[in-house]
């Protein structure tokens, strides 16, 4: 919601309940006001936000860090999570590939073994087609 072309803001006020005020994230986030003073505190609380995430080091310190912590195991299942290159999304999709094809092989020896025991029970009163 930005300005039009002749520059005025066509953002939207909201009403805000008694005891709640413009320019503050709460009237952003709980009251979707659009105003530009709330469009403004929320950007500088992202921006804050963010460099909070880095544990208050200097944001290059932060991506240095990332960026070795993601090569020490990328390509892997487990860095999927926060890389989603081609080689994590390969690996992600084996592990889960992995996982379903084990959860079949489960089911097919259950059947298999529900089978032979129904078979050993005997096949008294029992359908022809299920023993």
């Amino acid at each position: 919601m930005t300005g039009n072309h002749l520059g005025a803001s066509t953002a939207r006020r909201a009403e805000l309940p008694p005891g709640a005020q413009h320019g503050t994230t709460n009237a952003y986030c709980n009251h979707a006001c659009r105003c530009d003073e709330c469009r403004f505190v929320w950007a500088t609380y992202c921006r804050e936000n963010n460099h909070r995430v880095g544990r208050h080091t200097p944001i290059e310190v932060y991506r240095a860090e990332v960026a070795v912590a993601a090569a020490s195991n990328h390509g892997t299942e487990a860095s999927y999570k926060r890389c989603h290159c081609f080689m994590c999304r390969r690996a992600a999709a084996e592990a889960r590939r992995r996982r379903r094809w084990a959860d079949i092989e489960k089911q097919r020896e259950y059947d298999r073994q529900r089978k032979a025991k129904l078979r050993t029970a005997g096949s008294a009163g029992l359908p022809k087609d299920v023993a």
